[in-house]
């Protein structure tokens, strides 16, 4: 999956009303958006920090809450913006990849086992063929 994300910093010092107002600004960015680069437009006009291409990420990796934010999410919605310790954080959606079922994993799994058995049976037979070979020098 790939995520766009915008980040609207707070001051140390901010106060309810800058909280508030910022939290509005997040919510505008974040309704008015329909696709990633949209929203990193808008965040850029906004003076938010805005990577420079949307993040590949593995939805499992993310902690519990924000896959239970991100995982009913279509492909251009974004989530409501995300209060964070330093200011306030809009995910967008951008891509979503398919994931192989288990019996795709599996055989997957069972080729790579199977190619990296006959090469350990290969270099073994080439090894003891090395070692039974005579070689006899004639003069």
């Amino acid at each position: 999956m790939t995520l766009q994300q915008v980040f609207l910093p707070l001051p140390q010092s901010a106060n309810d009303d800058d909280v508030s107002a910022r939290a509005k600004e997040a919510n505008v960015i974040a309704a008015g958006a329909t696709s990633c680069p949209e929203l990193a437009q808008r965040g850029h006009e906004a003076g938010a920090i805005v990577p420079n291409a949307p993040s590949p990420i593995d939805l499992q990796q993310l902690p519990q809450e924000l896959q239970q934010l991100i995982a009913p999410l279509n492909i251009g919605e974004a989530t409501p913006p995300i209060r964070s310790t330093e200011g306030f954080v809009v995910l967008m959606v951008c891509d979503r990849q398919e994931i192989a079922t288990d019996d795709q994993s599996r055989a997957a799994i069972e080729r790579r086992l199977r190619e990296q058995r006959l090469s350990a049976f290969g270099r073994r037979q080439l090894r003891d063929l090395r070692r039974s070979a005579l070689l006899d020098i004639r003069r």
